[in-house]
């Protein structure tokens, strides 16, 4: 048995160094390609996430203004339902200082204060 000659350990070194070079190169073109798609979308979920933020910012004041409006409205409608209420009452029972009196067997006749 004899030992590989120097030129056949050098060559075979070239070989297996081309194949890996080339992996290694067709690997980093594949790596730079999703490098690129990723980068892209990574831009672009940024600039989501930023309109997001501010439709979100926006949507919390529309929430605000809804809410109190909301507030408004019911103590307003607990106020009108309070004055509907007492006029319906005086509608029915009259005021205070109404007096009513029989006038020769006719119906009540109601006196009004002046105002």
């Amino acid at each position: 048995m004899t030992p590989p000659s120097v030129e056949n350990i050098v060559t075979g070194r070239r070989t297996r160094a081309k194949s890996a070079l080339a992996i290694v190169q067709k690997d980093k073109a594949s790596a730079e390609s999703r490098l690129e798609r990723v980068s892209s979308k990574h831009g672009a979920l940024l600039q989501e996430i930023e309109r997001l933020d501010i439709e979100l910012q926006e949507k919390r004041k529309s929430l605000g203004v809804v809410e109190k409006e909301s507030s408004w409205l019911k103590e307003r409608v607990q106020l009108r339902d309070v004055q509907e209420g007492l006029l319906t009452r005086r509608l029915v029972e009259g005021w205070e200082d109404e007096v009513s009196k029989k006038v020769d067997g006719e119906e009540d006749e109601v006196e009004r204060a002046e105002v």
